[in-house]
């Protein structure tokens, strides 16, 4: 028995070694040690692209999709978003959305704290050395850090987006702050911080990247990359979510001053959602590459038209606020003259509008009312038709901050009489109904649709702008935030899918 015991023991040992020589392989070529992978600036801007790479705009856009009031069920729907109860406002505990959302933030911030160590490593190695070399070396190194600590800010901004209950208890629960080099030891427990920490921090991290930038004077790229612009931008967005109106106006200012941040007008808007490059509107960007995330795959199985197996389709009741841009035209057939360009961009053309879609049946209806979403028409030409770059940040969205602000401030109308007055942005800037003119006026081909808001009080300001915001960032993955941040201000009584969108 002490023999077949012996044997035993000795079996197992052996096991546990062999398990451990597989797990300690080393393969050729394979590198762990972060010093030889961040040699210099150049590794670590190569880093930071990758970290651009795994931000995860496309789920935020099937999510808010989906589980808001964006979608209707498509022609050939084989049971997406109905299996798993997102279509239905159904969202179980480990939802894949909410994961990938949680976990896509939190990996980016890990990669990104490892890197700024490693950046700080760099750094301290040329304290004291004084050349032409090490300083731009030096200056290279400094514009990386403050990208990466941008980085960092902007992720745990959308993460406090997401999964904060109360934007406005600075002592309420927000989420994780994760500013340190996570290490090995997973019996540490990190819990929540409030409110009040989670804002002064992303402030903290993008007030230290100014500090950087000054400091480097390395210019500033495109709206593909971190700028001066983007922080500016995180910076109106988190201040209207947390209530600081003032702050709001300012930094909204200095977004929109810029005159490479200007709102696009109708030909240019059009243009940036056709996948042409524009100098306008667009403050930051994810830029997608062939092998990376489609995002109209969320939406169609081959490509972006009728026979591309569009299993999802535009919601009625989102088509019937669209449709309502151009007056002249509301409840007509499609048409590709409407004389506001959000129209084409969202509706796709073949969509087959069913004009009497409240009074047939549910099945002329699945079958005559085909509402294509077309805001992102995929690359065709490069083999890639699902594939766009992803707006995260534009003029417009700031604009709409600052008519969140002067709403919270009272300044709803303005007290002119003549319209035009209002195509100036210095004056349309001073109210709610202005700053809706504006974006209107930007977004029309035909002026004689132009027309004031109908604002009789705050309710009806609040609910304007979150109309607004339905329309301009539709498809965007706004939809869900708005709502969340908005919703109750506005008098809503929650997302408004039409019935028939619901059998």
């Amino acid at each position: 028995m002490k023999k077949k015991s012996l044997i035993l023991i000795m079996a197992i040992a052996t096991l546990f070694v062999s398990c451990n020589d597989a797990i300690d392989i080393k393969q050729d070529g394979q590198v762990t040690n972060p010093q030889e992978i961040f040699r210099n600036s150049t590794d670590i801007e190569r880093g930071v692209i990758g970290i651009y790479s795994v931000l995860p705009g496309e789920t935020e856009i099937a999510f808010t999709s989906t589980f808001t009031d964006e979608l209707g069920i498509g022609i050939d729907n084989g049971g997406q978003g109905l299996r798993d109860g997102e279509y239905g406002f159904f969202m179980q505990p480990g939802n894949s959305y909410a994961l990938s959302i949680w976990t896509s933030y939190y990996g980016a911030i890990n990669r990104i704290n490892r890197m700024i160590n490693s950046t700080d490593e760099l750094i301290a190695k040329l304290q004291g050395v004084n050349n032409a070399d090490a300083n731009a070396e030096r200056k290279r190194l400094q514009k990386s850090k403050g990208d990466l600590i941008v980085l960092r800010a902007y992720s745990h901004y959308k993460l406090f987006a997401y999964f904060t209950p109360d934007y406005t208890n600075p002592s309420g629960f927000a989420i994780m702050k994760l500013d340190f080099l996570q290490t090995d030891d997973y019996t540490v427990e990190l819990g929540r911080s409030t409110v009040k920490e989670i804002k002064d921090f992303i402030i903290s991290d993008l007030d230290d990247a100014s500090t950087l930038y000054s400091q480097a004077a390395v210019p500033f790229s495109s709206s593909y990359y971190v700028t001066q612009g983007m922080i500016d931008a995180i910076k109106t967005k988190l201040y209207s979510m947390v209530g600081e109106y003032d702050k709001v106006i300012t930094f909204g200012d200095a977004v929109i001053s810029n005159p490479s941040t200007q709102l696009a007008n109708a030909t240019q808007y059009k243009d940036y959602f056709d996948d042409k490059e524009i100098s306008k509107e667009i403050i930051f960007q994810l830029k997608r590459v062939r092998g990376g995330e489609s995002v109209a795959s969320a939406w169609y199985s081959i490509d972006v038209s009728e026979d591309g197996s569009p299993f999802y389709e535009v919601g009625r009741s989102l088509y019937n606020e669209i449709d309502k841009l151009d007056p002249t035209q509301t409840g007509s057939a499609y048409s590709t003259s409407r004389g506001d360009v959000r129209y084409g961009v969202n509706i796709l053309s073949g969509s087959k509008v069913a004009t009497d879609y409240a009074t047939i049946t549910q099945t002329d209806y699945q079958n005559d009312d085909v509402l294509l979403i077309g805001k992102y028409k995929g690359r065709p030409s490069q083999s890639l038709p699902l594939q766009n770059n992803i707006p995260i940040f534009r003029a417009a969205d700031i604009y709409l901050a600052m008519a969140e602000a002067r709403a919270a401030q009272g300044a709803l109308v303005y007290s002119g009489n003549d319209i035009e007055d209002l195509l100036d942005p210095a004056v349309a800037t001073q109210t709610v109904e202005g700053i809706l003119v504006y974006l209107k006026f930007n977004r029309i081909t035909n002026t004689a649709i132009l027309a004031r808001p109908n604002i009789t009080s705050s309710q009806s300001a609040w609910k304007a702008i979150l109309d607004a915001r339905r329309v301009e960032f539709a498809f965007e993955g706004h939809r869900y935030l708005d709502m969340k941040r908005l919703g109750i201000k506005a008098g809503s009584t929650g997302f408004d899918r039409y019935s028939k969108d619901c059998s």
